[in-house]
């Protein structure tokens, strides 16, 4: 990811980086700082978020606390809409989805720096960047931002010759990811225990399932930009090449094709029953929820490369049926009992 060297931000990869940029234009005298911080944020109004940061902050609303020394601070609010920057006032905004509390020192680095990142991630070890996030769903959204980033960083060239493999970094994202939402569905449920249900409605585990579409995309396109960037975009063809695939599906076409299976996973009061399972493309799973008692319902999401995996609510007696056309393999949230995941192998 290339930052521009110039005050206005054209690309980014989390918001912190964008607002921490904007404020490290010039670190003079204090008066001096907070005339230029206000110039540039007027010339921010309007910009694009692009890319992935788009979707990750292209709605929102922040505060950021400009700490100043140990009784001054300043506070910025900022509003994004449909991926733009629409507004930014000293002073805050109302209901913010996060506070960010921001070290002045932090500025200074970020301006004589060229890897703005390592800023952050050290700020951040350190305390001298901290954050509330506000809301379920924002928790979980703000939850994918370190390991974003990470996996950005690993789809660079120089990483890839260090050997990082892309299928490998994807993995380590989606189960990394599975534990992020299991965590705050979980954290949810225990802040509200007098709620036998489930805390999330369907509109808040949907907004979760698109959101991990995007993401993946993303890292889908990263991958891809550098595949092209490696071979120059050139595609070669071969006649040997057609005559392999013609005798691949020869062989295909002579084989005996094995009757598909029907998988019975059960929904109990301790989770999935079996919780793994390994099984052939074609095969169909059914969950069959048998709970019974104030907890009798079930939600089946799944997740990463699995996103079309979901169901609505469903309850004791009924079931849910999905037939996998693709190898893969998928963790399954149960979204009522969140902190009950299955594994399930696709050969």
């Amino acid at each position: 990811m290339v930052f521009s060297n110039t005050k206005k931000v054209t690309s980014v990869i989390i918001l912190l980086v964008i607002l921490l940029v904007i404020f490290s234009s010039s670190l003079l005298a204090e008066d001096k700082l907070m005339d230029e911080i206000e110039k540039n944020l007027k010339e921010l109004e309007g910009q694009v978020i692009p890319g992935p940061a788009g979707i990750l902050f292209g709605n929102e609303k922040f505060n950021i606390h400009l700490k100043l020394d140990e009784n001054k601070e300043i506070i910025y609010g900022i509003v994004t809409e449909n991926k733009k920057i629409k507004s930014i006032n000293i002073g805050g905004v109302k209901n913010p989805s996060i506070n960010a509390y921001v070290d002045k020192e932090v500025l200074t680095e970020l301006q004589n720096s060229e890897n703005p990142l390592a800023v952050i991630k050290k700020a951040l070890d350190e305390k001298k960047i901290t954050y509330e996030i506000i809301g379920f769903f924002n928790k979980i959204k703000f939850g994918f931002i370190s390991l974003f980033v990470d996996s950005i960083k690993k789809f660079s060239s120089d990483n890839k010759e260090k050997g990082n493999d892309p299928e490998e970094i994807k993995n380590e994202l989606k189960s990394k990811t599975d534990e992020i939402i299991k965590e705050e569905i979980t954290a949810e449920k225990s802040q509200n225990t007098e709620n036998t249900e489930s805390i999330t409605s369907a509109e808040e585990l949907d907004k979760v399932i698109i959101l991990e579409n995007d993401v993946n995309e993303s890292l889908d396109q990263a991958e891809l930009n550098e595949e092209l960037n490696e071979t120059g975009s050139q595609i070669n063809g071969s006649d040997e090449t057609e005559e392999a695939e013609e005798t691949v599906e020869d062989i295909i076409e002579d084989e005996e094709v094995e009757k598909n299976k029907i998988y019975i996973v059960e929904m109990n009061a301790d989770g999935f029953n079996p919780d793994q399972l390994t099984i052939k493309v074609g095969d169909t799973v059914v969950w069959k929820n048998v709970r019974s008692g104030s907890i009798n319902k079930a939600i089946i999401i799944g997740t990463m490369t699995c996103l079309d995996v979901k169901s609505g609510i469903f309850n004791s007696g009924e079931n849910f049926t999905w037939t996998f056309d693709k190898a893969d393999q998928c963790t399954i949230v149960d979204g009522i009992m969140t902190t009950q995941t299955s594994k399930i192998t696709i050969q």
